[in-house]
């Protein structure tokens, strides 16, 4: 109903759930008062879209959100109320797609307050690429979700998602979900696109290289570049040797040690 596209058929099956499902009650409703963090959700779609997630219409799903501090003092779990942005785009669906992506954006929440901690990383984002394990109740309408994060650290994170219709009745857990760390590649390019090339400098740069090594890579381009303009084969090598040589002074010109970043900044923050 959104595209002109076929849609595609990934699994066929017969369901049937061998995993009980939690206390229906909404229990982490009862902790909102006790501990609960009330978030900024339109602030929050505005930081979105400043790193390239911009989300719009049906998947804007987020009407109010929590957090809960975990014993670290810094935030571990989320609550986050859905409620349907689109009739259309949720009609006939079994579990509405943008619903459940709502359930997904409840992470960042988490992910906002714990990198914030850190100053002067690289602005990036989270994205979803793995789901361990999908629990499936009931099909119904999602209202709340319930993320836990398990786990964070540079380059990924996991959690745990709990989905319940208004009455509280679980409808689907997701488990071991995993979050990849991406970086907004072009901010003047929509829809947004990212990289997953990564590099870390290390900090100790003398221990790689050895002065003969330097002597050696000055030989070789001294020898190429005399040979350049009598011999095609030796001009292709000498330009190979001149990209490595390029890419070798560039890394060498990081800014940043012993810390990820985008492999993109290597060209425009190296100099």
């Amino acid at each position: 109903q959104l595209s002109a596209e076929e849609p595609l058929l990934h699994v066929r099956g017969v369901p049937s759930c061998r995993t009980p499902p939690p206390r229906t009650d909404p229990l982490w409703l009862e902790r909102v008062d006790r501990e609960g963090k009330v978030c900024d959700v339109q602030a929050f779609y505005r930081a979105l879209a400043a790193i390239g997630l911009g989300y719009q219409g049906a998947f804007k799903p987020i009407q109010a959100a929590w957090t809960f501090a975990g014993e670290d003092g810094l935030v571990s779990d989320v609550l986050v109320e859905l409620a349907s942005q689109d009739a259309v785009a949720d009609m006939g669906m079994g579990l509405s797609p943008a619903m459940m992506d709502g359930a997904l954006q409840g992470l960042f929440f988490a992910l906002a307050e714990r990198l914030g901690q850190e100053a002067g990383r690289e602005p990036s984002s989270y994205l979803p690429s793995w789901f361990g394990k999908t629990i499936v109740w009931s099909q119904g309408t999602p209202a709340w979700a319930e993320i836990s994060l398990l786990h964070v650290t540079e380059r990924s994170a996991k959690a745990r998602i709990l989905v319940r219709n208004a009455e509280g009745k679980p409808l689907v857990r997701f488990e071991d979900v995993r979050f990849l760390r991406v970086h907004h590649q072009s901010k003047a390019i929509e829809p947004a696109f990212y990289t997953e090339r990564w590099y870390k400098a290390a900090a100790e740069r003398r221990a790689l290289t050895q002065a003969s090594d330097v002597e050696a890579l000055q030989r070789a381009v001294r020898a190429a570049t005399t040979a350049y303009e009598w011999s095609s084969e030796r001009a292709v090598e000498t330009e190979e040797l001149l990209h490595w040589l390029v890419m070798a002074y560039v890394r060498e010109a990081v800014r940043v040690y012993d810390e990820w970043q985008p492999e993109e900044l290597l060209f425009t923050e190296g100099w």
